[in-house]
């Protein structure tokens, strides 16, 4: 909610927030697929430099996540951006988190 709301206003934060969501949720998914806090906290190391980590997302996802890293990275830099790239980060965060959701939080199944 955040990330949308800083949109139009204000991309840079919008951006962060964006980085901040796909942290943590590659920090739940490597509690969940190894059962241990990862030793990295940031996005470059635990993409590019936890090959186990990398090894078990599916191909499409560590895409997406990729592509939020360099738009992130933007904002991170204070680098001229837009509210298309902040578009373009949240239509590929909401897919890494409904990614994230089936895979590790599946509704239950009611009668």
């Amino acid at each position: 909610r955040n990330a949308f709301s800083y949109g139009i206003s204000d991309p840079q934060s919008a951006l962060t927030k964006c980085r901040i969501v796909l942290e943590k949720l590659l920090q739940d998914t490597h509690q969940r697929e190894f059962g241990t806090t990862p030793d990295a906290a940031t996005v470059g190391e635990l993409l590019f430099k936890n090959k186990e980590l990398r090894n078990r997302l599916p191909r499409r996802m560590f895409a997406k996540m990729n592509i939020i890293r360099e738009l992130a990275n933007l904002g991170a830099h204070g680098d001229q951006v837009s509210s298309d790239d902040v578009d373009m980060t949240l239509l590929n965060i909401f897919e890494v988190l409904d990614w994230h959701h089936e895979t590790y939080l599946p509704n239950p199944i009611t009668t």
